[in-house]
């Protein structure tokens, strides 16, 4: 008779320990994109005071979160020569 194999022998329960277990890893990035915008209406008068919720944005036709909006009005002011 030779010596035993491995399908002979009783098999243990593998055990790890919680600094042994595998990771499971994940990674993602993201892109912050500024798209700005002037609103006008028909006579070109400059709209105002729009949120966020009126305005969808849109790459290769998915549409995409907006994150972060907000209203710049330009100082109307002109610098004296």
């Amino acid at each position: 008779m030779g010596s035993p194999s491995s399908a002979d022998l009783p098999s243990a329960p593998i055990t790890q320990h919680a600094d042994q277990e595998s990771k499971v890893e994940f990674r993602t990035e993201t892109v912050l994109v500024q798209v700005p915008v002037v609103v006008t209406d028909k006579s070109g008068n400059h709209i105002h005071n729009l949120a966020k919720d009126n305005f969808r944005v849109f790459e290769n036709g998915k549409e995409q979160k907006v994150a972060a909006f907000e209203e710049i009005v330009a100082n109307t002011f002109a610098a004296a020569s």
